[in-house]
């Protein structure tokens, strides 16, 4: 009867020491899972604020694109041509002024009215120039470079290409290792190389 009691604690203390040890691993495994749970989540915060920069970035983008697009619209609906004789001939004699009359606004020689209508006929004018005769025949120079199509639709088309190019020098190095695809992948493939354009630096576009 004495001999069973310090068996008991002793099996009693071995229990303990073992349920404490089983309780430490198991904190120890949580805390691990949880510790990768939060690594987990800050990485998928950090992709998320940068996904969200980029986002802000080609909205700026697009933004700018759209205004400029919008204060150019209503210069493609103008005509372009231009007087045969240029402008300044065309609005002075238009005016009746004289080439000796203009001399005297602009306070220049009447050659020298002369030589500068010849030479913004021939297209060779600079803008300063012009600008100086433009306020003698109380006018204003109106300067712009006219996109053909929206600027929206030049830079599509641009990464479009672009894509197509790059998606057709593989297509081509598949072919000559006898390796074959379907055009369903290929467009695929164009399509998702031509959104990585469109939303990377532009400056790719143009290389």
């Amino acid at each position: 009867r004495r001999s069973v009691a310090p068996v008991v604690w002793q099996d009693q203390c071995c229990r303990g020491r073992v349920s404490v040890r089983n309780s430490a691993s198991l904190f120890d495994k949580l805390d691990s899972i949880i510790s990768r749970y939060i690594d987990s989540l800050y990485l998928l915060i950090c992709n998320i604020f940068a996904y969200i920069q980029l986002l802000k970035s080609i909205m700026l983008q697009l933004s700018a694109m759209q205004q400029l697009d919008k204060k150019l619209s209503p210069w493609r609906s103008l005509p372009h041509s231009r007087p045969s004789g240029g402008w300044l001939r065309a609005i002075r004699q238009t005016l009746g002024m004289t080439t000796r009359q203009l001399a005297k606004s602009a306070k220049v020689t009447q050659a020298a009215v002369a030589s500068v209508e010849r030479t913004e006929a021939r297209d060779d004018i600079t803008l300063t120039t012009l600008q100086r005769y433009a306020t003698a025949l109380d006018c204003e120079v109106v300067y712009a470079l006219i996109p053909k199509r929206p600027l929206q639709e030049v830079v599509y088309q641009r990464a479009d290409r672009v894509a197509r190019d790059q998606v057709a020098r593989v297509s081509h190095s598949m072919a000559l290792k006898n390796q074959s695809t379907n055009n369903e992948h290929w467009e695929r493939q164009i399509a998702e190389l031509r959104r990585k354009l469109l939303e990377g630096k532009r400056s790719r576009l143009w290389q």
